[in-house]
């Protein structure tokens, strides 16, 4: 009848409609919607394994590069960077941060960020946080889960930590100078083990500092075995850079051997002047030999001839031998300070005595004092601040800094490494780059430049300056071999499916600007940073993005 075929002539034109609005929908879903989050355009690519530089555009979408070589202009991004001129590379991956207690409390990470960082491994100190009351308290591997899921997403860059084998010493021993038993050896193996199935990514330790230097090789040995199944790695600061460098990474070697794990130097350098020369080619040998025979051995390194750490590293370790309350009321004494300096002045020290490695007290200066009294004289060097405070032995005011600090921890820096040693150590291709600095807690900054100048620097110095190493051989050792090195595989290298962190710079004009006096000045010429595919650094700029995700180690979630 007329009335159905009016119906159905009424029904199919309303879908014809609904087609259409479709169609026309859909047409202008596709015109707004871009091709890719970001496109970099134009830029000199170096892709982080070490080869040289190559035009090609770069894509990323949900934070991974998506497409490398040619973009065609008609594809379409929300942001587009012209990277004409500039260098393209992988983001640059910090394999010592010291940024374990201290990231929570400031998640921008400037510092890092500004010197090209993407990627922060930490844990040589231990991992401590805040407690209630204001002071910091170790976490114990069942609350390293809400550790880092506090920090997961809610920071600037990537992080990851080790656990210190020293935190687990003293939560167990204590402080003081004393044998574990068997009992007590298993205990703190099986917190070192904890720790590797909630996410951390080998252990360390810090021999050279009390209470690390009360363990034994033979106990070292016993725990860092206990980390293997669970694809940990040794990591050290040595028993001694100095005078008896070569038995340090002989222990550290043996160690590695005997628990069949990955070891690192942390900072590989030789701290002692009368050695200068002679004792890092020899250490590299012995590196090199034992990687011959079949161990993951290798190091790291920062870029600079001073060290930064406590005024404590002045006093022999027995000083300590009874806990760091005991060992102030050591110093306030005064028949022991006698005995003190006796061992200091001896000569041929049994232990890493910064006086000799320096060359004496005007080689050595005070960074933070911690005290009214003494803060003017932050920035001078011992020999002159005695001067000024008619004190006949530098000594005295160095350790009467201490006292004055506590229980914060004064610092200095030590003037103990030379430029041919540098260099020596940087050559080798096994060498990454760490900053051995952490980001500052809120209001604070970090008193070396190290903090805020090292990965420009590497640049600025060794291929800029020395010519000593090529760009792309720089850039390889930040990216490429560090993450190889961390087992870190989705990362550290343009390549299509892997995180796309990215480091965008000018080659003419990058260059490290922190110096001992100014420490806290960001370098230039780095553009842009990007994290996960997130721009975090824009033309300098912090965007105050938090696109940062926790880098688990190879025990993550295993029984």
């Amino acid at each position: 009848s007329d009335m159905v075929r009016a119906t159905k002539v009424i029904q199919v034109t309303a879908i014809l409609c609904m087609v259409s609005a479709a169609i026309y929908l859909l047409t202008i879903a596709t015109v707004n919607q871009s091709d890719y989050h970001i496109i970099i355009r134009g830029g000199k690519v170096i892709d982080g394994t070490g080869s040289p530089w190559v035009y090609a555009d770069i894509a990323i979408n949900d934070g991974k590069f998506v497409k490398i070589g040619s973009i065609p202009n008609s594809a379409s991004a929300t942001t587009v960077i012209n990277a004409t001129g500039k260098y393209v590379t992988p983001g640059w991956i910090d394999v010592m941060d010291q940024s374990q207690s201290t990231l929570l409390y400031n998640p921008k990470a400037e510092n890092k960020l500004q010197m090209g960082v993407t990627t922060s491994i930490a844990g040589e100190a231990g991992v401590y946080i805040l407690n209630k009351y204001n002071e910091f308290e170790s976490v114990p591997p069942h609350r390293l889960g809400s550790y880092f899921d506090n920090l997961d997403r809610e920071i600037s860059m990537n992080f990851g930590t080790y656990y210190s084998a020293d935190q687990a010493r003293v939560d167990i021993l204590g402080d003081e100078d004393v044998d574990p038993t068997g009992e007590q050896l298993v205990k703190i193996g099986d917190v070192l083990a904890d720790a590797m199935k909630e996410g951390c990514m080998g252990i360390t330790t810090a021999l050279m500092y009390p209470p690390s230097y009360f363990w034994t090789t033979k106990d070292l040995k016993n725990v860092s075995k206990r980390v293997a199944p669970y694809g940990g790695r040794y990591v050290s600061h040595i028993r001694d850079e100095s005078r008896k460098l070569l038995p340090a990474i002989q222990e550290l070697i043996d160690i590695g051997t005997y628990a069949g794990i990955p070891a690192e130097v942390f900072h590989f350098k030789n701290s002692y002047q009368p050695t200068w020369g002679k004792l890092v080619p020899k250490a590299i040998e012995m590196i090199e030999n034992a990687r011959e025979d079949g161990l993951d051995v290798a190091a790291n390194q920062y870029p600079y001839l001073a060290g930064g750490t406590g005024l404590s590293s002045t006093l022999p370790p027995w000083v300590y031998e009874n806990g760091e309350i005991q060992a102030i009321e050591n110093l306030k004494d005064p028949e022991i300070r006698k005995e003190i300096k006796k061992d200091v002045y001896a000569g041929n020290s049994t232990w890493s005595n910064f006086y000799e490695s320096c060359g004496g007290w005007q080689n050595i200066f005070l960074n933070k004092a911690f005290n009214p009294t003494y803060e003017q004289f932050e920035g001078s060097d011992f020999t002159t601040i005695a001067r000024e405070l008619n004190v006949e032995d530098p000594a005295d005011v160095i350790w009467d800094i201490i006292i004055a600090a506590y229980p914060e921890r004064a610092l200095g820096i030590y003037f103990f490494v030379s430029v041919d040693d540098l260099t020596d150590i940087q050559l080798q291709p096994w060498v990454s780059i760490g900053s051995d600095a952490g980001v500052p807690m809120p209001g604070k900054i970090e008193g070396h430049p190290r903090a805020y100048g090292t990965f420009p620097k590497i640049i600025r110095y060794f291929v800029k300056e020395k010519g000593v190493l090529t760009l792309g051989e720089a850039i390889r050792k930040m990216t490429g071999w560090a993450a190889t090195r961390l087992g870190i595989h989705d990362r550290g290298v343009i390549r299509t499916n892997l995180w796309a962190d990215v480091v965008i710079f000018d080659y003419e004009l990058i260059e490290d600007r922190a110096t001992y006096a100014k420490p806290d000045e960001y370098p230039v010429g780095i553009n842009y940073v990007i994290v996960n595919g997130v721009i975090v650094l824009d033309n300098g700029m912090h965007t105050g993005k938090t696109p940062g995700r926790i880098i688990y180690g190879p025990g993550y979630g295993m029984k």
